[in-house]
């Protein structure tokens, strides 16, 4: 049995602050967590654009599928649902992590905005852990 502690909000915000880097690295997606297309022409899927969710996963097990990686699959799932509710809840929808992949593929969002929104939530959280 595996016991997964909370994450620290010092966590999520670096889990954030790479997502970002792994953003500006591979691009941005809208729609599922990797680009499935550049996947079928056999691109290696830690270097396929990603979605918001995706970018998240990647930061922490360095693929966009959690349970890649050597990092424990309840800690990381712990880890991204916790960057994925407090996006959610910077955003102003649900705090539910799915809800991030739907305001991911909204038609008007754009990478600025992800970047954006994954760079000021990991500000708040900061600011958070020190108040």
């Amino acid at each position: 049995m595996t016991i997964t502690t909370t994450p620290t909000k010092a966590e999520i915000a670096d889990v954030l602050d790479k997502a970002i880097d792994v953003i500006d690295r591979v691009g941005w997606h809208r729609g599922y967590l990797y680009d499935e297309e550049q996947a079928e022409e056999g691109k290696a899927l830690r270097d396929c654009p990603v979605c918001a969710l995706g970018s998240i996963s990647v930061a922490i097990c360095g693929s966009p599928t959690l349970g890649a990686g050597d990092r424990d699959i309840h800690e990381a799932v712990a880890l991204a649902d916790a960057a994925a509710v407090a996006v959610a809840r910077h955003v102003g929808v649900p705090p539910v992590p799915r809800q991030v992949a739907y305001w991911n593929d909204e038609l008007q969002r754009t990478a600025d905005d992800v970047r954006n929104a994954f760079r000021d939530t990991a500000a708040e959280l900061r600011a958070g852990a020190t108040a």
